[in-house]
């Protein structure tokens, strides 16, 4: 499971005494209005778009750049209502997708799954667990929403058809 929370843990979010309060759940245990943002292989940006019936910005809150991977911390924001609608840490492998589009993901004003559609980049939406959790002091405040509130999420994996990552992310929605 430590390997799937990466991006999350890379942003030191979270300490070792919080992974506790994260609990891996089935697929089928998301409860609604959660499990149709979270249980689908589609993107967020465009599942979160529908929900919504409004653009969905992106607001980032950290990013590093290393050699393998560009990774950020972000929250999902919608456009009219200025409404948080999620919380991710996300790492993007460059390498995966063209000059042009790292170039367009590095500026950090457009979700990913926004820039891969616009972009017409062929990939798959695989994810790979549910979780709830608590709301630690970050993410509360990222999403405005009080410590401890319970809140669902997932980790999901961009892949290429033919395999290859293009990114891991964690996705936390907001009740």
């Amino acid at each position: 499971m430590l390997c799937e929370l990466n991006p999350l843990l890379n942003f030191n979010t979270t300490t070792e005494v919080d992974l506790l309060d994260i609990n891996l759940i089935n697929a089928k245990d998301v409860t609604a209005p959660y499990d149709k943002l979270l249980v689908h292989k589609r993107d967020m940006t465009s599942t979160l778009k529908e929900n919504y019936q409004d653009d969905i910005l992106i607001r980032v809150l950290e990013e590093r750049k290393g050699e393998e991977a560009y990774a950020r911390e972000v929250v999902l924001v919608t456009k009219e209502a200025g409404l948080c609608v999620e919380y991710g840490a996300i790492e993007i492998y460059l390498n995966a997708v063209s000059e042009k589009v790292s170039a367009v993901i590095l500026e950090g004003k457009i979700p990913l799954g926004e820039i891969l559609n616009k972009h017409q980049v062929d990939y798959r939406s695989c994810p790979s667990q549910f979780f709830h959790l608590s709301a630690d002091a970050k993410i509360a405040s990222a999403l405005g929403v009080d410590e401890a509130t319970e809140l669902f999420g997932r980790c999901n994996q961009l892949t290429r058809d033919s395999g290859e990552a293009i990114a891991n992310i964690v996705e936390i929605v907001r009740p």
